[in-house]
């Protein structure tokens, strides 16, 4: 799924919804496309950790380098930037999931 970028704020707004801050969420995203669905689930939820399994290496590098350009620190110090918060799992999808944690349930699937 691709988001244009005017629709990024309620791709962010639903998930700071969805999220209390009291939790932290552990969210699987399947294909980054632009990974404008990953920098909404990241700024929405401050306590997020986004895993996101994408099969092309170049945009694990690309998306891992903008997301760390705009991530700013915190004013909470047990917050962790959006770059800390976002894992990019490259090769196949149905090939990375057998590999994710079990002992961690993911909260949501997009």
């Amino acid at each position: 799924m691709s988001f244009y970028p005017q629709n990024v704020s309620h791709v962010s707004l639903f998930y700071h919804n969805i999220t209390n801050s009291s939790f932290t969420f552990l969210k699987p995203k399947v294909g980054m496309f632009t990974g404008y669905g990953a920098a909404a689930m990241l700024e929405g939820a401050p306590s997020t950790t986004v895993v996101s399994l994408e099969i092309d290496p170049y945009l694990k590098t690309w998306v891992s380098e903008c997301v760390a350009q705009a991530s700013e620190a915190s004013t909470n110090p047990e917050l962790k930037t959006a770059s800390e918060r976002l894992e990019i799992i490259t090769g196949p999808a149905l090939d990375s999931m057998p590999n994710l944690p079990s002992d961690q349930p993911f909260d949501l699937v997009f």
